[in-house]
């Protein structure tokens, strides 16, 4: 369902994106599923490389801006990297 009118829910978006998401190795939310929230995340990995958890931070926009969102999704990834380390998964 579309929760606002930056909701992705056509397929070749969503595609997109995902293609995106994969290069970049995080994802960002920017007023998807409610207006004024902004979210990042990053996977987490375990022993086998596979994605068994993600971790995310979101806020409003006005804290969270989109140019924000590239020194922030640094510290995400660091952390899923971490947590993957803790899970066995080796760079």
């Amino acid at each position: 369902p579309r929760y606002t009118s930056n909701t992705i829910t056509g397929p070749d978006t969503l595609c997109q994106e995902l293609v995106r998401v994969g290069e970049q190795g995080y994802a960002i939310g920017s007023e998807e599923f409610e207006v004024g929230l902004n979210e990042i995340a990053a996977p987490i990995r375990d022993h086998t490389g596979e994605v068994v958890a993600s971790i995310s931070v979101s806020g409003p926009a006005f804290r969270l801006a989109p140019d924000q969102f590239p020194s922030l999704a640094e510290h995400v990834q660091q952390s899923a990297r971490t947590l993957s380390g803790q899970l066995g998964h080796s760079v």
